[in-house]
């Protein structure tokens, strides 16, 4: 009974005479039931508004997720992309700068005759003895002194040229040759050809190269700093001179005599064959080569990727242009006076006739030779 007066009170007196009337109708547990059930009935549907409003709630922050996702996504894509062009392009300068080298060495060495310079240069020579002797004995200033690309000649040729005529013979008379020295002409112009091969095509290769690594890493388009582009050497045009051997012979009588026995003699000296002008490759401005040694690269990619942004058109969000940028640089970790004592780096710092400081700067910086790394950006006003 107390629990009917309390759920009155909370209805007015006209409600009240109306539920008497139901009650006395339909009895008191009834009334109960059915009041209890329509009110429930009544607040179905309430909890719906707030569901459709979670739902979306969900669906943006899962949209945002996707596209900070792919976003990031691409940051990195893009990065990767200047990062590996930017290696490509040093790893190419580096490579190309070890076979220019060797090359370079070995242009020494050929013109140097040995890396110590002995026997290549002969100033002449002269033999004079009975018949069925002989043996030449050439005349000749070690290289190691004359160290001039003015004064080349081969000693060897005194020797296939002397020796055939160091013999019974009684003829006299004069011959010459060159080939040893000519041997060592072609060699030279042919290896001042394969640098060209590589040195000169450089420039446009290391752009078509970082390029299209770029692009496989999904760049649009590569921009690479022209100022990194030339390798900074130069062709040494001084110029060449070869020498060939030439002979004069003699005998005493003209007729082979046993008792007493007759004598023969033979004259060397060195005669002006061909001039080349063409020779090694050398460092024409230091500060140049050594800014040339890093390459910056910018990548960027302004279209987006199918599918993204996610919901563009329905809240009108615009893909940002990516724009990254990266540098590399070829290093030679002997290239250092004060450590190791190297005068340059694989290569003579100035043009001059001296050969010797060719085959001197290559052997300080041959071991372990040009590498590369990635480098701070601080090239085309950029700071990474």
């Amino acid at each position: 009974m107390d629990k009917l007066k309390f759920f009155l009170t909370s209805f007015t007196p006209l409600e009240i005479m109306r539920l008497s009337k139901i009650i006395g109708s339909f009895g008191y547990q009834k009334f109960l039931t059915r009041f209890t059930s329509r009110r429930l009935r009544s607040q179905n549907g309430q909890v719906m508004p707030f569901f459709f409003m979670l739902m979306i709630t969900v669906i943006l922050c899962w949209f945002m997720m996707l596209n900070v996702a792919r976003l990031t996504y691409e940051r990195i894509a893009m990065q990767n992309a200047a990062d590996n062009a930017a290696l490509s392009i040093a790893t190419y300068r580096a490579r190309v700068l070890n076979k220019l080298g060797v090359l370079n060495h070995l242009i020494g060495t050929l013109l140097f005759g040995t890396e110590t310079g002995l026997a290549k240069y002969h100033v002449g020579g002269a033999f004079a003895g009975p018949y069925g002797v002989c043996s030449p004995v050439p005349l000749y200033v070690p290289m190691l002194v004359i160290d001039n690309q003015k004064k080349v000649a081969s000693v060897p040729d005194i020797m296939l040229l002397g020796i055939p005529k160091c013999g019974m013979g009684t003829k006299s008379g004069s011959d010459d040759t060159s080939r040893v020295v000519s041997a060592t002409r072609n060699l030279v112009k042919g290896m001042v050809t394969a640098q060209d091969s590589f040195r000169l095509p450089f420039p446009g290769l290391a752009v078509i190269f970082g390029q299209k690594i770029a692009r496989d890493h999904g760049a649009e388009a590569a921009l690479i700093d022209p100022g990194t582009l030339p390798l900074g050497l130069k062709r040494n045009e001084r110029g060449i001179e070869y020498f060939k051997s030439k002979t004069a012979y003699f005998s005493l009588p003209p007729i082979p005599i046993v008792l007493p026995p007759g004598l023969h003699g033979h004259l060397w000296w060195p005669e002006k064959y061909a001039d080349e002008k063409k020779s090694w490759l050398y460092i024409e401005d230091r500060d140049k080569f050594d800014k040339g040694l890093k390459v910056t690269v910018v990548a960027n990619r302004f279209s987006s990727a199918a599918g993204f942004p996610i919901g563009a058109n329905l809240f009108g969000i615009a893909w940002p242009p990516f724009i990254t940028v990266a540098s590399a640089a070829a290093y030679n970790p002997d290239d250092n006076i004060k450590l190791t004592g190297s005068d340059g780096p694989m290569f003579p710092t100035k043009e001059e006739d001296k050969i010797s400081p060719v085959i001197r700067s290559y052997r300080n910086a041959e071991n372990p030779g040009w590498r590369v790394h990635l480098v701070p950006v601080d090239a085309m006003g950029v700071d990474h």
